[in-house]
């Protein structure tokens, strides 16, 4: 049997919230690299940059179930004053739907934000998973290597 149609259309943050939670709790650790400390989502910061106009939510629904989400933050770039790029936060998909709705996310995305100007993605991947290879294989370049280290006191360890 066909899998149902996925739609993404954009949401708001303030909509998707109590539906994202569950994926969020369920996913968070699995791809965080630091799963030891505690995920306290002060959710006022989401909703004060969607209202700036610097949030976009993209929601995955299949028979108007949340599957998946990709949120990014909008803005002007600093260095390059004519571009303006997007920042992936965060892009789950409720498991075991990742294969088909990861990648449509990142499709739908990219026209949607190209749609009100964007010029200029970044994703954020997680060394050894699959999703900086799919990355690749949509076009876009490995620019940058993160390193992240935890100061001071470690809430949750």
């Amino acid at each position: 049997r066909e899998a149902p149609p996925v739609i993404i259309l954009r949401e708001r943050a303030q909509d998707l919230w109590a539906e994202a939670m569950p994926i969020i709790d369920q996913t968070w650790r699995l791809y965080d690299p630091f799963p030891e400390l505690e995920l306290d989502i002060d959710q006022e910061v989401y909703y004060r940059a969607e209202d700036a106009g610097n949030l976009r939510c993209y929601a995955a629904r299949e028979n108007r179930e949340l599957v998946g989400y990709a949120v990014f933050l909008v803005s002007q770039s600093p260095r390059r004053r004519y571009l303006v790029h997007a920042q992936h936060d965060i892009l789950h998909a409720k498991p075991p739907h990742g294969p088909r709705v990861v990648p449509a996310l990142v499709r739908y995305s990219e026209r949607a934000l190209q749609a009100e100007g964007v010029n200029l993605i970044y994703h954020a991947s997680p060394i050894g998973g699959r999703f900086g290879e799919l990355l690749e294989l949509m076009g876009y370049k490995a620019v940058n290597t993160l390193h992240a280290k935890v100061l001071g006191e470690r809430k949750g360890a």
